[in-house]
């Protein structure tokens, strides 16, 4: 799993190492071994497509030299990676963290590695994150928008939307959006609450909910199904 947390400013580093060490290349392996880098890759990318024994020649190379495939160079030759971007507000949350770990397990099955981005419940952030992944060619954007409020309409929806990248909305939706999506039965669970608390104590007279945003759409549907179950109980206000 890669992981990329995005800040509003960009802050200079104390030290910079001019040190870095040179990455190698196909090049690099192909002088060493005296073959073309038309054989170099295909051995290294369509290895069935080349004899044994010169496979093996620059498969030890390779090794030897400690050679890291360039998988960003790769996805912009043939237009996708195997990325799958998710955005999250907050990996604080625990209810975030468990499906990270869950979508990158899924990932994982299929070949593909998650880059995770972290916007902080900023919508700035948020709108550059869906730009960089985008700037990586992403397979697909798993997205859980920092509000669900009606009024909250980004800047990048009619990018995603003209796109080619399939996006899916978690937890929250965007009000107006064409985007599948993965979401709670918000009703239901308002409405499971209140009748696990008639349980414990049919008596109640009063309830306090503490509840996310005035206006968002996650909280009028929990509210609506908690008075839907607490509004057949007359001691209830």
């Amino acid at each position: 799993m890669l992981a990329l947390r995005l800040t509003p400013k960009f802050q200079a580093s104390q030290s910079v190492s001019m040190s870095k060490q040179k990455s190698v290349t196909i090049s690099d392996i192909a002088k060493r071994v005296n073959m073309t880098t038309i054989t170099v890759s295909r051995a290294l990318n369509n290895p069935h497509q080349v004899k044994a024994e010169t496979l093996a020649r620059i498969l030890e190379v390779a090794r030897e030299l400690d050679y890291v495939p360039n998988t960003f160079a790769r996805s912009l030759k043939r237009d996708e990676s195997l990325i799958i971007g998710v955005i999250t507000a907050s990996v604080d949350n625990p209810f975030y963290s468990e499906m990270i770990k869950a979508i990158s397990r899924e990932a994982k099955k299929h070949g593909y590695t998650i880059m995770l981005v972290d916007t902080d419940k900023l919508p700035e952030l948020e709108s550059k994150a869906v730009d960089t992944l985008l700037g990586y060619r992403v397979a697909g954007i798993i997205l859980s928008p920092v509000s669900d409020e009606p009024q909250y309409q980004p800047d990048y929806l009619e990018r995603l939307a003209n796109g080619k990248t399939p996006v899916v909305l978690l937890d929250r939706t965007i009000h107006g959006s064409p985007f599948s999506r993965v979401v709670l039965d918000n009703y239901h669970s308002g409405y499971k609450a209140g009748q696990y608390l008639l349980q414990q104590n049919s008596g109640i007279k009063r309830l306090l909910v503490l509840t996310g945003p005035r206006h968002s759409r996650i909280t009028e549907e929990r509210l609506k199904g908690l008075r839907a179950v607490l509004g057949g109980n007359p001691r209830c206000k």
